[in-house]
């Protein structure tokens, strides 16, 4: 919750002119980099996870999230 919305607040900073997207973006980045957090861990702990998490966020990279991201648009 908390730490999504903070992700948000970043992308919609980077594109203010849309929003929607900018969210759509941050969503997906977040989703990835968690996605990535527990592959790379032994044993998915909660007390562990948080800071791996965040550490990671700032090390992802576009061509890891554009390789993973499943993303579909619907009308």
């Amino acid at each position: 919750g908390d730490m999504l919305t903070g992700v948000c607040g970043a992308f919609v900073g980077m594109l203010p002119d849309d929003p929607y997207q900018a969210a759509v973006a941050a969503a997906t980045t977040f989703a990835v980099t968690g996605q990535l957090v527990a592959e790379a861990m032994p044993q998915p702990l909660p007390g562990s996870f948080y800071p791996q998490l965040l550490d990671r966020l700032f090390t992802v990279t576009t061509e890891e999230i554009s390789q993973k991201a499943q993303l579909k648009e619907s009308n």
